[in-house]
């Protein structure tokens, strides 16, 4: 919780800085809340799918991201407009052609990077887990949704705040001047160009005399990336799996020095921290009539039985005990593990020797 709440003040910050309007951050931040919503509302009633784990609040983070460089596209198309659209008798035509400037360029560019993006994370939907799958249909639901929330309600905005910076305090004091002022005197936006053209190609065109015209910024940018994306696909390939359990808590409070006591001083764990396993012989197949992978926990289906198989045969039962014995004695070498077994020692319970023990014990009875 306390990662969302910094990270939506973060994104506030960084498009209040930007665009210097607390009337555009508003409305910004709660289109962009508002996606997760909507995308919930469809993801559950459209596409009937009722799971919803801790892995999709991750797609809080994706919405702030994605729908904070939504919003800029646009603002920036806007700001860009008003220098390259030119002003006609009608104010509000040249509003509404510079409206249309800003949404095609906004439509075009924003839907090739939401398509990738959408696209990726529907790859995860491919994924036989069951979770992540979820989960990359939600995240891609969750972009598709910003796209189009960018598109419908951010140029009410713009159209509301024209000129400007801080509503509605300085938004109400201007909006009952505009129509008496002057055009040239009506304050827009300042343009983006002056960026590119001063710092950025500058940047970019950068060289050096015995060069012979070759742009060192920019081969010096590409092999800066070329560099990184290697080193960051060397470090995704040696990722592996957490071996010990998330700290919720620093490793100087009393919590984490009671759970390191109960872990390391004693030879065993009490018998909840351990799972029972099962194990279930002469299944043929698992029925699921009826089931729903999206709730596991009900009607997770029944066995079909294997006809053939037969514990009366005396290289059957020899067979079970002989699994019985060797389940006792499967070594482990992980920490977790007590006495360097995979199974707690004498926890182990064998039916058929049980039955063998009964076995005995009533022909005992029996004779006697």
């Amino acid at each position: 919780l306390y990662f969302i709440i910094f990270t939506i003040i973060f994104v506030d910050l960084c498009i209040r800085a930007y665009t210097r309007s607390h009337a555009f951050t508003a409305a910004a931040l709660a289109q962009i809340q508002l996606s997760i919503p909507v995308t919930a509302f469809l993801y559950r009633i459209a596409f009937r799918i009722e799971y919803f784990g801790s892995l999709h609040l991750c797609s809080i983070f994706l919405a702030l991201g994605i729908g904070a460089d939504d919003n800029f596209v646009l603002f920036d198309a806007w700001r860009q407009a008003q220098a390259d659209v030119p002003r006609v008798e009608n104010a509000d035509e040249t509003t509404l052609r510079r409206l249309l400037y800003a949404f095609s360029r906004t439509m075009d560019t924003v839907f090739n990077t939401s398509l990738t993006t959408a696209l990726a994370f529907l790859c995860l939907g491919l994924s036989p887990i069951m979770p992540v799958r979820t989960f990359g249909i939600f995240a891609a639901m969750v972009v598709v949704c910003n796209y189009v929330m960018v598109l419908t309600m951010i140029p009410t905005c713009l159209i509301l705040c024209d000129g400007c910076y801080f509503w509605p305090r300085q938004c109400a004091r201007e909006a009952a001047t505009k129509s008496s002022a002057p055009k040239s005197e009506r304050r827009i936006f300042p343009s983006i160009k002056p960026f590119f053209e001063k710092i950025y190609l500058r940047y970019m065109s950068w060289t050096l005399s015995c060069a012979k015209g070759i742009p060192i910024g920019a081969w010096l940018s590409v092999w800066c990336f070329l560099v990184l994306g290697v080193f960051l696909g060397y470090r995704a390939l040696h990722l592996e799996m957490p071996r010990e359990q998330e700290e919720l808590f620093p490793k100087k409070h009393m919590f984490m020095g009671f759970l390191n006591d109960m872990a390391n001083d004693y030879e065993a764990g009490a018998d909840d921290q351990y799972c029972r396993v099962f194990y279930t012989f002469g299944i043929n197949n698992l029925g699921k009539e009826n089931y729903d992978e999206y709730k596991p926990d009900y009607k997770r289906g029944y066995a079909k039985w294997n006809r053939a198989f037969d514990l009366h045969a005396p290289a059957a039962r020899l067979a079970l005990k002989g699994f019985c014995d060797t389940v006792r004695a499967v070594p482990c070498s992980e920490q977790e593990c007590s006495m360097g077994l995979l199974h707690l020692p004498e926890s182990t319970i064998c039916f058929y020797e049980e039955f063998e023990a009964w076995k005995v014990l009533h022909s005992v009875y029996s004779k006697a």
